[in-house]
């Protein structure tokens, strides 16, 4: 049975990271740090290599790191083989599923009895937050991240913002998103 790797923070999977080297071909850590390179480890073919840890790979670029000072990125997640020219060694590749539209319904076609259900449901409450769409029978077992660019991230006000779906953010959550850059 394999392990899972799931993790919410860099912290987290640095610990893990330091417990599963020879999955990324590395012998031992000589150095350990928090600036980068998080890591000067001893590949199994006994040369150096100054590792960079990301929770997210592209958060190497987004944390202004100089790619000169890292011979590779291992990370939990990522999208792409390599940021700034440096390559990834990820344990999870993650990938973005654009399905083609769906053929529009015309209006006069007859609701399905679930779709009836839930616009009830919405008329009658005047309304539905998102969070209600996890219950029920609409309810499942996956998450869906959103990317946030930092500079998109820069541009959310402190305080309460009216009308903004990120009031129903709690304020350890917004700090989660400053960080991580996911939503």
């Amino acid at each position: 049975m394999k392990e899972a790797a799931i993790f919410t923070n860099e912290a987290e999977f640095r610990v893990w990271f330091e417990k599963n080297l020879s999955r990324f071909g590395i012998r031992e850590i000589f150095l350990s740090q928090e600036v980068c390179p998080d890591y000067v480890v001893i590949m199994k073919d006994g040369s150096p290599a100054k590792v960079e840890a990301e929770l997210f790979a592209i958060n190497f670029k987004y944390h202004h790191h100089d790619p000169a000072k890292a011979d590779f990125i291992v990370a939990c997640y990522s999208r792409t083989d390599e940021v700034n020219g440096v390559p990834v060694k990820a344990v999870h590749r993650l990938w973005c599923f654009d399905p083609d539209p769906l053929e529009l319904l015309s209006p006069s076609d007859p609701l399905k009895d679930d779709e009836a259900e839930l616009l009830s449901a919405i008329h009658q409450s005047g309304g539905i937050s998102l969070s209600a769409l996890l219950q029920g029978k609409l309810g499942g077992d996956q998450q869906i991240w959103v990317r946030m660019p930092p500079e998109k991230i820069a541009t959310i006000p402190r305080g309460r913002i009216d009308d903004s779906l990120l009031n129903i953010l709690t304020q350890p959550a917004k700090e989660w998103l400053r960080k991580y850059h996911h939503l």
